[in-house]
């Protein structure tokens, strides 16, 4: 006879469940049954099960007149789920045989039935109890700092359940950072870490929606996030382990990349040191850069002719050759330079640059915008109550304010962080970085130098008639 061996374990050890199929193919082997053989292995909490759909896969193929499983509770977890099981094994006429229970179950014997319903009524509720104490368990953990999933990239998790730093992973996590301040794109982080033969620890290529995942992770900042549905309870713990980013640099990388949204990578090659950086003046779009046509095979990189629109009529801005304002960029950027210079003179005597007060005015907007956006949650109850709204609307509605609340107080909580963290220290390495970057530019590569411009200048306002040519720098605070 034509067994299906069904292995599955939801918690337990590697060799537990090789135990267990050694155990049921000794039962195979004396009872003279072929077999074949199918192992998952879930969280018991978890309800889809890929290695449950392909036994009723087998089943269905007609070609099996047994399964072999340790104890019945191991196939169906719900009443609903084994008695759908059941029709399916009496169509095909197959039985199951539950080692553990030392019981043969023919699905079609009505006695067998009932019996099921009373073992399957139990499970379920068996089930019901372990999920809720296991996530109940875990939410405990949390709020302990312990990391109840898989420890990122960066660290491993000690016998405390608490995460501890990898330091060969944690500087790739801390260059991923570093690259992104610096102007580099996410798809050319991945290509830098590609080039290298930088890997995850399973060996896999550090795709973008790999990096991009790992620059939101709040576990670099030393937290513990653990949100649980069953309980409707979201659980925070700062500290929980040490840190491998500055809450500083997490939420500027968070702002440099929410800037980039929208923006498609470009796939040919920078063109000019200003690629990105020209808006027209008349319209306020975003001119095109291209090389020169074939026709005339110019070396020169232009400025293309505005192609929108002011109304109905066509922006008169004209284009221009890259090499025609260059010049007038390159020396705007070394006054600029200069002005840098200064800040890190201040600094290095002790005063500050600024940053903390424009921290603490943002801390004030947002703490108003708090206040502001409680108010409207309070007079969404007057508008349901007086029957402007029904109840579906104000759920949603008074969710959405909730999540809006919580996410300006999380903002509040990270800036009052971020002000704790800040010193001189950190803010001079900073601007010498960009001092650095910002010497010898012109003999850089082009690539490089937009790099280092994007980190200095916001935009550049360009406006062309005939022969004159007007622009305006906006450079970053």
């Amino acid at each position: 006879m034509k067994a299906i061996i069904y292995n599955r374990k939801s918690r337990g050890t590697e060799e537990e469940l090789q135990k267990n199929k050694n155990e049921m193919i000794a039962y195979c082997k004396k009872n003279n049954f072929d077999y074949d053989y199918l192992e998952e292995i879930g969280s018991s909490v978890d309800e889809e099960r890929e290695g449950y759909q392909k036994l009723l896969n087998l089943i269905n193929t007609g070609k099996y007149q047994i399964i072999v499983v340790m104890e019945l509770s191991r196939l169906t977890r719900s009443l609903k789920q084994q008695l759908e099981l059941f029709d399916i094994l009496t169509e095909n006429g197959v039985i199951i045989h539950a080692v553990l229970d030392n019981d043969i179950i023919d699905p079609s014997n009505q006695m067998n039935e009932m019996m099921s319903i009373f073992k399957g009524t139990f499970n379920q509720m068996a089930y019901r109890e372990t999920s809720k104490k296991m996530h109940l368990g875990r939410i405990q953990s949390a709020r302990e700092g312990k990391f109840v999933n898989a420890p990122p990239f960066g660290y491993s998790k000690g016998p405390d359940m608490k995460l501890e730093i990898v330091e060969e992973e944690a500087a790739i996590v801390r260059r991923m950072f570093k690259l992104i301040l610096k102007g580099h794109s996410i798809t050319q982080i991945y290509r830098i870490l590609y080039n290298e033969g930088i890997r995850t620890r399973d060996g896999h290529v550090f795709h973008d929606k790999t990096i991009s995942k790992m620059l939101r992770n709040r576990a670099y900042l030393g937290e513990v996030i653990f949100e649980s549905k069953k309980f409707d309870e979201t659980v925070v713990v700062k500290n929980a382990h040490p840190a491998i980013i500055s809450y500083e640099e997490f939420f500027k990388v968070q702002e440099e990349t929410e800037k980039r949204k929208g923006f498609q990578e470009r796939i040919s090659k920078v063109l000019s040191p200003v690629d990105k950086l020209i808006y027209c003046k008349l319209c306020g779009r975003k001119m095109l850069i291209s090389r020169g046509n074939s026709k005339n095979r110019s070396k020169y990189i232009n400025i293309n002719k505005c192609r929108h629109f002011i109304g109905d009529e066509r922006c008169p801005n004209g284009g221009s050759s890259i090499h025609l304002i260059m010049p007038t960029i390159y020396e705007q950027v070394e006054k600029r330079t200069h002005i840098i210079r200064q800040k890190l003179e201040e600094l290095n005597q002790g005063k500050s640059d600024g940053s903390i007060e424009l921290l603490q005015k943002e801390k004030k907007i947002v703490e108003k915008n708090i206040l502001d956006k409680q108010k409207q949650k309070d007079k969404l109850l007057d508008v349901l109550l007086n029957g402007t709204i029904n109840e579906v609307v104000f759920s949603k509605r008074d969710k959405q304010f909730e999540s809006e609340i919580e996410a300006l107080r999380q903002r509040v909580s990270d800036i009052e962080t971020i002000i704790l963290q800040r010193t001189i220290e950190s803010d001079t390495e900073r601007i010498e970085q960009l001092l650095d970057d910002l010497s010898q530019l012109q003999e850089k590569p082009i690539e490089e130098q937009n790099r280092i411009l994007r980190n200095v200048i916001e935009r550049i306002d360009y406006y062309r008639n005939k022969d004159h040519i007007e622009i305006d720098i906006t450079f970053m605070d």
